[in-house]
């Protein structure tokens, strides 16, 4: 098994070594070739960690209460409408409430991805972000640089010609919505999209796993706000 030091001490040098032979290459198509070359093997000895997502998701929930919370006594302070003036925390709050859990359900799923044997995320375990990427996926011995959105319609429209631009310089690029819902896409690029359950047949991760300990997370998350 190679371990991550390992790794990152052996991309480094074959990084080091692409800039020298081809002074031509850019940054991105540096990291994209050096990946090519080193990420395979560190995968293949990647353990596949899908049996710690019931620890993941009972982690971010006990982490969103106290966010919770400090939304709720922040609308309990004011009297800037009905709801607040009347004691109704959760009602003024809940804009906030839902755009909060979105945020951080968005960089969630990285972490959740990254369970997987065969995902890479550059962020999680070597504290480098590639712009527009998100996690690998590695498919048909092939690097998928990904980006990760909670359902189709995440993305705004002014943010697609961004992203275009973000995952065009990879040879392979994906764009994920991890699940699947009636709405329609917000995104018409040329990235090739992937949605819910062909996502993540791509990894370790069972999708309806994954919806199963997202439904008792959104139980108990209301169940937490209804409370006095």
């Amino acid at each position: 098994m190679i371990n991550i030091s390992n790794f990152q001490a052996d991309l480094y040098e074959t990084i080091s070594k692409l800039r020298v032979q081809d002074p031509t290459l850019d940054e991105y198509k540096l990291w994209e070739k050096a990946l090519e070359i080193e990420l395979p093997d560190y995968l293949a000895s990647k353990p596949n960690n899908a049996h710690l997502l019931k620890d993941k998701f009972e982690e971010f929930e006990r982490n969103l209460y106290p966010y919770l919370e400090n939304i709720k006594l922040t609308a309990l302070s004011r009297r800037n409408n009905l709801y607040e003036l009347l004691g109704a925390p959760t009602l003024s709050a809940s804009n906030a409430i839902t755009r909060g859990i979105n945020t951080k359900l968005g960089l969630f799923w990285e972490e959740i991805a990254n369970l997987s044997s065969n995902v890479f995320s550059l962020e999680k375990e070597l504290g480098i972000k590639l712009q527009g990427v998100d996690v690998i996926t590695y498919v048909n011995n092939n690097l998928y640089f990904t980006q990760l959105k909670t359902q189709k319609n995440t993305l705004t429209g002014s943010q697609a010609p961004r992203l275009t631009i973000e995952l065009s310089r990879y040879e392979n690029s994906l764009l994920a919505a991890c699940i699947e819902t009636n709405c329609g896409w917000t995104y018409s690029g040329p990235i090739k999209r992937v949605v819910g359950h062909d996502y993540w047949s791509l990894t370790d991760v069972a999708y309806n796993d994954i919806l199963a300990h997202l439904k008792v997370l959104l139980d108990n998350v209301e169940e937490f706000l209804i409370e006095d």
